[in-house]
C-alpha cells in the first residue's frame, strides 16, 4: 500500500437566504490506497462523510448553516 495526502476542501453554505462570501476549511488526511484512484475516491468518501455533520445547531455568524464538501484540492503521494 502507497501513503497519500489528501487535501479536502469544505465550505460552509447557509440554510437559507443570500450569500456573498463562503468561508471554507482545508484539511489534509493520510490514506492507504493502492492506487492513485483508490486513494482519490477514499478522499472523496472522507470529504462527504465529514461535512455530514447531523443536526441543524451549527451557525456561521449566527445563521443556520451547515459544511459542504467541495472537494479534493490535491492529492499527493508521500514517499
Amino acid at each position: 500500500m502507497t501513503k497519500y495526502a489528501a487535501h479536502l476542501v469544505l465550505a460552509v453554505r447557509f440554510r437559507s437566504g443570500g450569500q456573498d462570501t463562503f468561508p471554507c476549511y482545508e484539511n489534509v488526511v493520510l490514506i492507504d490506497a493502492a492506487s492513485d484512484d483508490e486513494a482519490l475516491a477514499e478522499a472523496e468518501r472522507i470529504g462527504r462523510e465529514d461535512a455530514d455533520v447531523e443536526g441543524d445547531d451549527f451557525r456561521w455568524d449566527g445563521r443556520p448553516a451547515r459544511w459542504e464538501f467541495v472537494g479534493v484540492r490535491k492529492l499527493i503521494e508521500c514517499r
